[in-house]
């Protein structure tokens, strides 16, 4: 496989499904799953090469304007996901200037631009194809690394972070539509001071393997979470400071919810700023294992999904570290 053919599976994924992110998933796994298992390879090391090479500054500003000035790392990672599904005009012309997402760029979905389990078709396939999902991690020659850079041409603007002001007046037709989107979004509002105000959580609802994803991370799994989802948000949290664990008003409100083996469960991950009693927790985690299945996310994906995707090393480029805080 190459670059061309690439992009062809892309926009044939897109167009079948109408951009509907979710079924595009699908049909992408299922084109790449009747092909060889070189092809499959190939497409993960292409994926993963277009991925890297978005990985700069001022597209985690574009990304971060676009989804509510609320970007993650993961946020990132899936921001561009989003991205290469756009197709190779839009991606490389986004590279280049920004400009073309306020006339080109589809709707959001769940009122997010991410699309996280595109980042994980090529390496389901490659597992599928060998029960073994470390033979995703393909890396390009020089050769073929080289024939997809040389065709991307940076703007300016991607070599630094950019606040809104700075995007209104370097792309103002960008800008406007995507402050516009944000005005109109009922974005959750945010705790103030230890004051509580009305806000709506998020919850983000995944494929398992995404969590394959999350070495960089830790977080507790509830199992066999039924009903609504809100509840158990508020329930675990209000045991949780009722047993002295969340401490200074911390709440676990980054919420992930996926189905294995037929089982609901929700990940509660935790964030850098949060103030838990870890000692606590761990010995509440044992006493209610019984009740709520908990387990930690570290544990849970060794033992329950076989293992992590690959780990960074210490000196990848660009595409490590770019969390966004604006």
């Amino acid at each position: 496989m190459n670059k061309e053919m690439f992009w062809q599976l892309i926009d044939e994924s897109r167009e079948a499904c109408k951009e509907n992110i979710k079924d595009m998933a699908k049909y992408l796994e299922g084109r790449l799953s009747s092909l060889s298992l070189d092809d499959a390879k190939s497409f993960c090391g292409i994926f993963d090469t277009y991925h890297r090479a978005a990985g700069l500054d001022g597209i985690a500003s574009v990304g971060n304007l676009m989804n509510h000035e609320m970007l993650t790392d993961d946020g990132f990672t899936d921001f561009r996901n989003w991205l290469i599904a756009q197709g190779k005009e839009i991606y490389l012309e986004t590279m280049k200037n920004p400009e073309i997402l306020a006339d080109k760029a589809g709707e959001p979905i769940e009122g997010w631009y991410e699309f996280e389990t595109l980042g994980y078709v090529g390496t389901r396939v490659v597992e599928k194809m060998t029960g073994d999902f470390k033979q995703s991690f393909v890396q390009l020659t020089e050769e073929e690394s080289r024939d997809i850079l040389d065709e991307i041409v940076y703007g300016e603007f991607t070599d630094k972070k950019m606040s809104v002001e700075e995007l209104k007046t370097e792309f103002p037709k960008f800008a406007e539509r995507f402050i516009k989107e944000n005005e109109e979004y009922d974005i959750a509002s945010k705790l103030n001071e230890g004051n509580s105000i009305n806000r709506t959580i998020v919850v983000k609802e995944v494929d398992a393997q995404a969590l394959k994803a999350m070495h960089n991370e830790e977080g507790i799994i509830f199992q066999g979470c039924g009903g609504p989802v809100e509840e158990w948000i508020d329930g675990i949290n209000e045991m949780l400071t009722d047993a002295g664990i969340l401490k200074e008003g911390t709440r676990l409100e980054d919420v992930t919810k996926f189905e294995h083996e037929e089982v609901t469960n929700l990940l509660f991950k935790f964030g850098k700023d949060d103030k838990i009693d870890i000692g606590k927790f761990a010995m509440w985690r044992l006493q209610t294992h019984e009740q709520f299945g908990g387990t930690w996310l570290s544990d849970y994906v060794p033992n329950r999904l076989g293992g992590f995707y690959n780990e960074p090393s210490q000196d990848e480029d660009i595409d490590e570290g770019m969390g966004m805080e604006m």
